[in-house]
């Protein structure tokens, strides 16, 4: 991936960082699946570069290998309703020099709660929430990764995607999601 475009969101005392965050990354969510769906040969993938063990920060990069894709994007547009909010910079070359290794951001799917297995296990063996309770007991598994709340499009539930950071050795090429998470895919960190 030899160019990228920023998103920065810009400091707001009355509006959250986290809400603002997960109204661009749709809206970027959003102008890749329509850039993919009108040409599958095209690449996207994402970074987070303030991404921290409490959050994903407030920059967000969106990579691909020619700036006439990342113009094809259009991103402007897209973040038209939020541009008292954010600053996008034009698309650039990545910046070699600066480069510190590769990264990729991917999605992690958390085992959900025990009271949600539990109403599940209820439902299908026909039995009380408390005998199914009593089954996952001792689980107390919590995902502990940074997410974004996004609502679904298609359905219109809302649902938490968590994203992991991966350092790795070297660029392998790969492919990415519509949301821009690696799906085998490296991007450069710097």
């Amino acid at each position: 991936m030899e160019y990228y475009q920023e998103v920065t969101i810009l400091q707001n005392e009355e509006i959250a960082e986290n809400f603002l965050l997960a109204k661009v990354f749709m809206q970027i969510h959003l102008a890749i699946a329509t850039q993919k769906n009108k040409d599958a040969g095209k690449c996207y993938g994402i970074t987070f570069p303030k991404y921290h063990d409490l959050g994903l920060g407030d920059k967000i990069r969106i990579f691909s290998d020619s700036r006439e894709n990342v113009e094809a994007l259009n991103l402007k547009s897209y973040l038209a309703k939020l541009s008292d909010y954010v600053h996008l910079i034009k698309p650039r070359i990545v910046p070699k020099a600066r480069v510190k290794g590769y990264v990729k951001f991917v999605r992690v799917h958390p085992e959900n709660s025990p009271g949600c297995l539990a109403r599940r296990y209820a439902k299908r063996h026909n039995v009380s929430f408390d005998e199914a309770m009593e089954r996952y007991e001792g689980m107390k598994k919590v995902c502990k990764k940074p997410y974004v709340i996004l609502n679904s499009l298609s359905n219109k539930n809302r649902f938490s995607l968590f994203i992991d950071r991966c350092y790795i050795e070297n660029d392998d090429g790969g492919e990415f999601s519509c949301y821009g998470l690696s799906e085998g895919g490296v991007l450069p960190d710097f």
